[in-house]
């Protein structure tokens, strides 16, 4: 009843956007991702936390019901957050994730 995603920079803003679907939606994220997986999560309530150690801690997420949930999470611009953050420092929004959830028959 947990997913961890961890991100290729340190002191970095990484951007995040999340949909929810009725049903899986096509897995052609490939060509704009650098990464892409796929996994099952369970939730009691139909609502999850997002936690970091930035300053958006317990952002919310509603799936609109409780139940077994598909979640691909797909992320880019890792390396170059990666290389940045060792160069620069702090950057903000050149790790980029998308998370998909759609409801699944357990």
């Amino acid at each position: 009843m947990r997913i961890d995603l961890g991100s290729a920079g340190h002191t970095h803003t990484a951007s995040l956007s999340v949909e929810i679907w009725d049903a899986r939606p096509d897995s052609g994220l490939r060509q704009e991702w650098d990464e892409v997986a796929e996994s099952t999560i369970e939730t009691i309530t139909g609502d999850l936390a997002l936690w970091d150690t930035g300053p958006q801690q317990g952002v919310g997420i509603s799936l609109g019901q409780p139940g077994h949930w598909g979640i691909r999470a797909a992320s880019a611009g890792r390396a170059k957050a990666q290389q940045q953050t060792r160069l620069i420092g702090a950057v903000h929004g050149v790790e980029r994730w998308l998370l998909q959830f759609w409801p699944v028959t357990a």
